[in-house]
C-alpha cells in the first residue's frame, strides 16, 4: 500500500517537544543518556526514524494493518512528550543531582543478601531450563514447552529480570572489571537465548549510563548518535536470528545485509502499525482505570484470588487488524495507545505528566541508597522509564518488570547509622 513519505508541517512541528527535552537533558549529569534524552531520543527513533527507513519502498503491512500518513501518529508522540517534559521542568532539581558525588553517609552494601538474590535468580533460570522452557545449549532438538503450564511459570521467568540489577550492581561494584565483564557477557548470552531484545538493550544501556556517572564522562550527540544507530543494527541482527526460547538460529546469518540491519525490525515495528490504528480511528469507549486495577491486582497471588480482573482491554490492540492470527500474534503497544484508551486523547499528556513525574520522584527516592545502589538505580531509571514503558505499554507488566528490576537496588542499600 502507498505511503505519504513526505512529513507534513505537523508532523515538523511535533519534533519541538522532542527537541527542547533533548536539548535541556544534555545538561544534565548523565549527559545524552538522561531520563529526558532516553525518553526524547526513543519516541525519535521509534516513530520517526523507524518509520522512514521501515516505509521507504511502500508499506508491506502488518497483520491486514496499513500505515498511509503518519500525522496523528506524531501529534500523539508530540502530546506525550509535552506532559513528560512539563514532569522533568518540574522536578529538574531532582534530575540534576549527580548520584556518583561521594557522601559521608553513603551506607554499605548487603553482600550477602546479594549473593542470595543471585542463586535465587539461577535457580529461577535453571527451573526453566529443567522445564523445557529456555534452551540454553541452543540445541538443534530442543521442544519448547511454551503452552505446558505458563501461568504457573510466570513468576519463575522474572529471574531474568532479576538478573538485570544484580548484574549492573556487579559492574558498578566492581568498577567494571574483569570478572564483572564476564557477568555480563554470561547474561547477556542466556537473554540472547531466551530472545527478548528488551532486557539486552535496558542492560546494555543501563551498564553504558552507570559507567558514564562513574567516570565522570559525559555522553554528547555525537557518541549518543552512534549508539543509537548501533543499537538499532543489533536489535534487528537479534531479531533476524532469535526464536524465543529455542536459543539463537543462525542459519540466517548470511541473509543479513546492512540493507536489512538497517530497515527489517520484524514485530518491534508492529507497535507503530497499533499507534497508528488507534491515532487515526475513533476510540472505542475509555476503559477508565482498568489498566491500573488489573497491575495491582496482578500483584496478588492466584491462589488466594482466583478470580482477579484481566486485562481485556488488551483486545484493542488488535482492532482493525484482518489476520486471523492476530489475536495470537503477542501483539504489544507503545505507552500512549494505552493512554488513548484510558482517557483519550487528553489523557496522553496527562497521563505521562503523571508517570514521568512519579520516574522523576522515584528518582529522588534512589538518590538516598548508598553509592553502589543509587549508580545502579539511576542508571536504570532512563533505560526503564524513557525506554521501556513507553515501547511496552501495558501498565500491569511495567509494574510486574518494575519491581523485579528496582527491588534489589532498594532492598541491598543499607542506610548508615548516622
Amino acid at each position: 500500500m502507498s505511503f505519504e513519505g513526505a512529513p507534513s508541517v505537523g508532523s515538523l512541528l511535533s519534533l519541538v517537544p522532542l527537541v527542547a527535552i533533548f536539548a535541556w537533558g544534555q545538561r544534565l549529569p548523565a549527559g545524552a543518556v538522561s531520563l529526558p534524552c532516553v525518553t526524547a531520543l526513543t519516541s525519535l527513533v521509534y516513530f520517526y526514524v523507524m518509520p522512514a527507513l521501515a516505509l521507504a519502498a511502500g508499506d508491506p503491512g502488518f497483520l491486514g494493518l496499513y500505515i498511509t500518513s503518519l500525522e496523528n501518529t506524531h501529534l500523539v508522540a508530540a502530546l506525550y512528550l509535552a506532559g513528560a517534559g512539563v514532569a522533568f521542568g518540574a522536578n529538574r532539581r531532582t534530575l540534576a543531582m549527580d548520584p556518583a558525588m561521594t557522601r559521608d553517609d553513603d551506607g554499605a552494601f548487603a553482600s550477602l543478601l546479594f549473593r542470595a538474590m543471585w542463586i535465587v535468580a539461577i535457580a529461577g533460570v535453571a527451573i526453566l531450563i529443567a522445564t523445557g522452557r529456555l534452551n540454553v545449549l541452543g540445541r538443534a532438538d530442543y521442544v519448547v514447552a511454551f503452552n505446558e503450564g505458563n501461568a504457573r511459570f510466570a513468576f519463575v521467568a522474572q529471574a531474568y529480570t532479576l538478573m538485570i540489577p544484580l548484574t549492573l550492581l556487579a559492574l558498578v561494584r566492581e568498577r567494571f572489571s574483569g570478572r564483572s565483564l564476564l557477568i555480563l557477557a554470561v547474561v547477556l548470552a542466556v537473554f540472547l537465548q531466551v530472545g527478548f531484545r528488551w532486557r539486552i538493550m535496558v542492560l546494555l544501556a543501563a551498564a553504558g549510563t552507570a559507567y558514564a556517572l562513574m567516570s565522570g564522562r559525559r555522553i554528547g550527540m555525537v557518541a549518543v548518535t552512534a549508539l543509537v544507530l548501533g543499537a538499532m543494527v543489533a536489535a534487528n541482527g537479534i531479531g533476524a536470528i532469535r526464536r524465543y526460547g529455542q536459543g539463537v538460529d543462525l542459519s540466517g546469518v548470511g541473509d543479513l545485509t546492512l540493507e536489512r540491519l538497517l530497515s527489517s525490525f520484524g514485530g518491534e515495528f508492529g507497535i507503530v502499525y497499533v499507534l497508528n490504528y488507534a491515532a487515526d480511528h475513533p476510540l472505542t469507549d475509555w476503559v477508565w482505570f482498568e489498566p491500573w486495577v488489573v497491575g495491582f491486582a496482578r500483584l496478588v497471588p492466584t491462589f488466594l484470588w482466583p478470580d482477579k480482573p484481566v486485562a481485556l482491554y488488551l483486545t484493542h490492540f488488535t482492532d482493525g487488524m484482518t489476520s486471523p492470527y492476530a489475536n495470537q500474534a503477542g501483539i504489544a503497544a507503545p505507552q500512549h495507545v494505552e493512554m488513548l484508551y484510558q482517557f483519550g486523547w487528553l489523557g496522553v499528556p496527562i497521563l505521562a505528566f503523571l508517570y514521568f513525574g512519579l520516574a522523576s520522584r522515584f528518582a529522588g527516592v534512589l538518590n538516598g541508597l548508598s553509592r553502589d545502589c543509587r549508580i545502579a538505580g539511576w542508571a536504570l531509571v532512563p533505560a526503564f522509564f524513557g525506554f521501556y514503558m513507553q515501547t511496552r505499554g501495558y501498565f500491569f507488566q511495567v509494574l510486574a518488570d518494575g519491581l523485579f528490576v528496582f527491588g534489589p537496588v532498594m532492598l541491598l542499600s543499607v542506610r548508615s547509622r548516622r
